[in-house]
């Protein structure tokens, strides 16, 4: 599908960014502290050699390396087992499947779980989420996450074990300010059942149900609750306020490029 060339946005690039460097941090997990530390630093020198933030942006390089030192001295030892070989792990459980005019359209949730892990011999998951934000009203909205518990099906799905729970490995990390923390560290166990994860699959059958029953019909109905408030103005939301003639035209110029998106793949 089409997207803007020049939308990348600072956040998600460096989230991915700080991404990299806790996976360089997991996968040596049994080395020293001091040499882990020293990985992530070059990891974070390698990501900044390819790639440049807008000037000013607190988003930097520098605060990669503060993130780092803050991150080591908070978290050298964790209350969990980890496997270095289920860092980052890949997965591709099925859900389901539909009939469509007698085809058989097969359903496969994919993904990858940053950490996989395991705590009073049993079986967790924690996924890391770079923020502003951090305290109640942000941990609260995981509880009913999709994609929490779309992770927590894949995972008893491929290894036939139920997880207890998923954490949010919560990273505020701002602007550093004279009164602010530039760096706040919390983490959030996300509950539930096998009869919630039975749930979330029956409900998410239904909406790719109804988003193929609407390609099939030629007519996708738009959802404009988060153009713009959510994650910041949405990479189509000049496409969209023209008028429906024009649209195509406009994904058309050199202001985008065809990109297929598949989340198992590196960038």
């Amino acid at each position: 599908f089409p997207v803007t060339i020049s939308a990348e946005r600072v956040a998600l690039k460096f989230g991915g960014i700080i991404h990299k460097i806790l996976e360089v941090f997991y996968r040596n997990w049994k080395e020293s502290i001091e040499f882990r530390q020293g990985l992530m630093i070059e990891e974070a020198t390698k990501q900044f050699s390819l790639w440049t933030p807008p000037e000013g942006d607190y988003r930097n390089y520098d605060c990669a390396i503060n993130f780092i030192q803050k991150y080591c001295s908070t978290y050298p030892f964790e209350p969990f087992e980890i496997d270095e070989t289920k860092i980052e792990l890949p997965f591709a459980a099925p859900i389901g499947a539909f009939d469509f005019n007698g085809k058989k359209i097969k359903v496969v949730w994919t993904g990858r779980i940053d950490l996989l892990a395991s705590k009073d011999g049993s079986l967790t998951y924690i996924d890391h989420k770079t923020t502003s934000q951090m305290g109640p009203t942000y941990f609260n909205e995981f509880d009913l996450s999709s994609q929490f518990k779309g992770y927590g099906w894949a995972v008893k799905t491929i290894t036939g074990e139920m997880p207890s729970c998923g954490i949010v490995n919560g990273l505020g990390i701002r602007k550093p300010t004279k009164t602010g923390v530039p760096f706040e560290f919390q983490r959030y166990p996300v509950r539930f059942t096998a009869e919630d994860l039975e749930e979330w699959r029956r409900d998410t059958m239904h909406l790719i149900g109804s988003f193929l029953q609407d390609y099939f019909s030629g007519f996708l109905p738009r959802c404009t609750k988060w153009c713009v408030g959510k994650y910041g103005k949405c990479q189509y939301f000049d496409v969209c306020i023209l008028p429906q003639d024009h649209r195509n035209t406009m994904l058309a110029t050199g202001e985008f490029k065809n990109v297929a998106w598949r989340p198992l793949n590196d960038e």
